[in-house]
């Protein structure tokens, strides 16, 4: 186990273990949008715990369950010695998360991003990300309530994240049904 010292602006939070599985420590971690693809592939992760203290862990394993991630950590096989790791948060280096197609975003890029429709103009900025069986849908806080956005090309005009800036184009309807 190696404990680390960084800054939070170094760390992106994948998500919080929730509690454990089974007899050999596997950990349930909730994760966001970016969590979920990038614990799948992580060699090594930053845990921060209840306690303020950052542990630089192994991942063994990571696997898809249910609406989460199964983890299991190097040093950590054992129910009995990962109960104190439950709630702590997951966290990922910035600087190592991997290079995305042209036109793919991270969760944490679109975070915050504002809105703007090409009829109804800034529709607010965007809070969250669902995930559903056709695509994701972007929950959108503004003006006219919560306003979900599927996150697809038809709807999307353009994403600028150094202007943190969202173009839609949204169909006939789509904004009033929130009203």
């Amino acid at each position: 186990m190696n404990i680390i010292n960084v800054t939070d602006d170094q760390l992106l939070e994948l998500g919080t273990i929730t509690t454990t599985h089974g007899l050999r420590g596997d950990l349930k971690v909730r994760t966001d949008a970016t969590g979920t693809q990038v614990l799948l592939n992580a060699d090594t992760l930053v845990l921060d715990c209840v306690d303020g203290e950052q542990v630089s862990v192994d991942v063994v394993k990571a696997s898809i369950h249910k609406h989460g991630i199964l983890l299991r950590l190097r040093g950590y096989e054992h129910i009995n010695s990962v109960g104190h790791l439950i709630n702590a948060k997951v966290l990922f280096p910035y600087n190592e998360l991997p290079d995305l197609d042209n036109g793919d975003y991270y969760w944490h890029q679109l975070e915050g991003l504002l809105v703007v429709d090409s009829k109804h103009g800034v529709i607010g900025k965007i809070t969250a990300s669902l995930d559903t069986a056709a695509h994701n849908i972007y929950v959108v806080e503004g003006v006219n309530g919560e306003v979900m956005i599927p996150a697809v090309d038809q709807f999307i005009d353009d994403i600028d994240i150094e202007a943190g800036q969202m173009k839609v184009t949204l169909p006939a309807g789509l904004v009033d049904l929130n009203r």
